[in-house]
């Protein structure tokens, strides 16, 4: 892709904002892993110039509340849009906070797991309380394509793609992921697993809906959670096992 000169200048001004803003916000965000907050005198000034970049020029894809732009260095930043605001109840379910999903994310893209199943590190999360309550996550940017594009059509598999393979380690992860990590995706639909262009392993993305297990969690409630993600996770086999 060639870009326009303006285009140049505009990722390079980004880049070295983000440099400085992720070198002097990392160590207060290792201090604070538990909130996962960038420090107030950086968050105002960070969402508001990663905000600057929100044009189809750096749109890399979307889903029902968010939008996904590319940065530089390997980075990609996750617009969140308000689902709790009146108007969209009918669209869309609340889901987490994004500091929760960022710490679930976070949480995962740190797992032991001994399969090739992963999920995108997570580098911080920005808010913006004064700019129409959108919030943003900055996160690995995958070299990936998305599963739902190729159930649809407009994207193809990365060579060496076996579905077998792809879906064992998968429900591998998902087990891990319920067992060990006490996690339930929720939203394990074909739309929040990429396909690892490099490796053709899975790359699970999207925890907004995610859910945690608890002592205090009932047995049942559990059992009806991870049953979700099985379900889905069947939904995306049989789609993409009838097209190939």
């Amino acid at each position: 892709m060639l870009y326009s000169t303006s285009s140049v200048r505009k990722k390079f001004r980004l880049f070295n904002f983000l440099r400085e803003w992720y070198n002097a916000s990392m160590e207060a965000i290792r201090a604070n892993a538990d909130k996962l907050i960038t420090p107030e005198t950086i968050r105002e000034t960070a969402i508001a110039r990663l905000l600057e970049f929100e044009q189809e020029e750096f749109f890399i894809d979307k889903g029902g509340a968010a939008k996904v732009y590319e940065l530089p260095a390997g980075y990609c930043l996750k617009v969140i849009n308000d689902c709790h605001e009146e108007e969209k109840q009918g669209m869309f379910l609340p889901g987490n906070t994004p500091h929760k999903e960022a710490m679930i994310q976070q949480q995962m893209s740190q797992t032991l797991f001994t399969g090739s199943t992963r999920t995108p590190a997570m580098f911080g999360v920005l808010s913006a309380d004064k700019l129409g309550d959108t919030n943003a996550i900055i996160m690995e940017r995958l070299n990936a394509v998305n599963l739902l594009h190729v159930i649809n059509g407009t994207a193809e598999v990365p060579d060496g793609f076996d579905i077998q393979t792809f879906f064992k380690d998968l429900e591998a992860y998902t087990q891990h992921m319920h067992t060990h990590e006490k996690i339930v995706h929720m939203d394990l639909y074909a739309r929040n697993i990429m396909i690892d262009n490099e490796t053709a392993m899975p790359r699970v993305i999207d925890f907004g809906r995610a859910v945690r297990t608890t002592d205090t969690t009932p047995e049942v409630q559990a059992r009806t959670n991870e049953d979700r993600d099985w379900e889905t996770l069947d939904k995306a086999f049989n789609a993409l096992d009838k097209i190939l």
